[in-house]
């Protein structure tokens, strides 16, 4: 008999798989593609690498370098160095730490006066608040995550800090910007604005779902207003705080829905248009270093193929 004859009548089930959920973030998903539907199409969704990361540079070794500090603090990095504050120096090592990581990963600075320019900030940074703020960290890089049905929501805040220093339920999260204020005069200003206090609103929300308690306000602090040799305590403007309201934070978590339901038709058809006013959404510090500028319908006028060599 033929072996295959033994199985000719063989009938085997097939397997069906549920399709796994995506997950969406605030920063990385909704914000961006508010921004700029097709610049986030070009990177989250096909996977292109930007030719000029310096942005993601900035924020990854402001993010980085900082859970060093607070890690060091706490006594997990080494039980020698607990309740100690970095100084000057320690703060450059853990700054060369992390931009040989980042570099072995493509992702640099566009020249070295930027990395310099950051190490002075974080430097500044630490001996300013460095001595109030350390000892009041309860958690760094705390991960929060939900099931929205369709999709998970997920983030991740950058600190939790106790305002008395007390283990208390009493909780601040706060979230480092590498930039300066924006300026709520002008239209990108408050909208940039108004993207951060979304931000804090959806996270304040996560936190209620993973800890069963609000936290009491999120403070985003602006590391770009402690630029200048002079500058030696906190400047009033380097400090955002976002009081927090169950209307406004249900608001923001249907804002946050309808968001990804527009990715998801994106997706879907394939259709990834800029914003219908070019740079005034996405920003033209964005559209200036977005590779894909001398293509696209809004702002191509504004940019030329140069001849490399050429003025």
């Amino acid at each position: 008999m033929d072996s295959f004859d033994r199985y000719k009548d063989l009938n085997v089930r097939q397997i069906t798989t549920n399709d796994l959920k995506r997950k969406y973030s605030v920063t990385a998903d909704v914000l961006s593609y508010r921004r700029c539907p097709r610049l986030y199409a070009s990177q989250s969704i096909r996977s292109f690498a930007p030719a000029q990361p310096s942005q993601r540079y900035v924020g990854s070794m402001i993010h980085q370098v900082l859970d060093r500090a607070h890690l060091q603090y706490s006594g997990r990095i080494s039980n020698a160095t607990a309740n100690q504050i970095p100084n000057d120096d320690q703060i450059r090592i853990y700054f060369n730490e992390v931009d040989s990581a980042l570099r072995a990963h493509g992702i640099r600075p566009f020249n070295p006066e930027l990395g310099e320019y950051v190490l002075k900030l974080l430097q500044r940074f630490n001996r300013i608040e460095g001595k109030d703020l350390y000892p009041r960290v309860k958690d760094t890089e705390h991960k929060l995550q939900s099931d929205r049905g369709r999709y998970i929501l997920h983030g991740v805040v950058d600190v939790l800090v106790s305002p008395t220093g007390s283990d208390s339920r009493d909780v601040e999260i706060w979230d480092y910007k590498g930039t300066k204020r924006p300026i709520e005069t002008t239209g990108f200003g408050k909208k940039i604005l108004e993207d951060y206090k979304f931000q804090m609103l959806v996270y304040s929300s996560l936190f209620k779902m993973r800890n069963g308690y609000y936290p009491s306000k999120g403070v985003i602090y602006f590391l770009g207003e402690l630029r200048g040799q002079t500058i030696t305590s906190r400047p009033s403007s380097a400090v955002l705080e976002v009081p927090l309201d169950d209307a406004e934070m249900n608001k923001a978590l249907q804002s946050f829905d309808n968001t990804v339901s527009q990715i998801e038709t994106s997706k879907d058809t394939n259709n990834w248009p800029p914003p219908s006013n070019g740079a005034e959404t996405a920003g033209r510090e964005t559209c200036d270093a977005c590779d894909l500028r001398t293509s696209c319908p809004k702002e191509r006028n504004k940019y030329h193929h140069r001849i490399p060599g050429s003025k």
